[in-house]
């Protein structure tokens, strides 16, 4: 099998969820509308994780801070990448200044720490006049996370893995596509 990415978790250890970004002919698919199922298979083809939705993600939202001085979005261990499309939100009070609920916006400037958004690629940094109040979230457009439970990480080997789309007809898509997959290395506790 032709893998696109590797993986690596220790036997009995739940803390490192699988966590991807989807797409299809390079853009980020809108997971919302659809089921998401992860598989993991043995380099037999010995079902490891039979499709399940249970422990799958859709869409993780991640908190942040606002600064109306910088324009910098904080949110500590943060997997936004420069160009990745982000949504916010809030409860409880209202967006930083210049942010709008369900809007799609871009990434730019990421740091290990924090980011800045823009309304297109590469564009203009959106000028944040207020922090705003209450809790802001985010999340990345086509973000998927796994987390493994102890029946899937309880033997060590090498697994391979892919997540697969259904949109409530008889429509399926799997990702990665054509036959690659995420290759998962489970290694021994030491």
């Amino acid at each position: 099998m032709t893998a696109i990415d590797s993986h690596r978790v220790t036997v009995a250890d739940l803390l490192y969820p699988i966590s991807r970004i989807l797409l299809k002919n390079g853009k980020p698919i809108d997971l919302t509308s659809l089921t998401v199922k992860f598989e993991m298979i043995t380099d037999a083809g010995v079902s490891k994780i039979a499709a399940t939705a249970t422990g799958v993600t859709k869409h993780p939202t991640t908190t942040f801070t606002a600064s109306a001085t910088t324009d910098l979005l904080t949110a500590s261990e943060h997997v936004v990448q420069d160009g990745d499309e982000i949504v916010v939100s809030n409860s409880g009070g209202a967006l930083p200044t210049g942010l709008a609920a369900s809007t799609r916006y871009f990434a730019r400037d990421v740091s290990a720490n924090a980011f800045r958004l823009a309304t297109t690629p590469g564009g203009a940094v959106i000028d944040i006049t207020g922090a705003g109040s209450g809790a802001n979230s985010y999340y990345i457009v086509g973000h998927v996370q796994y987390a493994f439970v102890s029946a899937g990480v309880d033997t060590a080997g090498v697994y391979w893995a892919w997540f697969t789309l259904l949109d409530g007809s008889s429509n399926t898509q799997h990702v990665p596509q054509d036959g690659r997959r995420f290759k998962v290395e489970v290694i021994a506790a030491t």
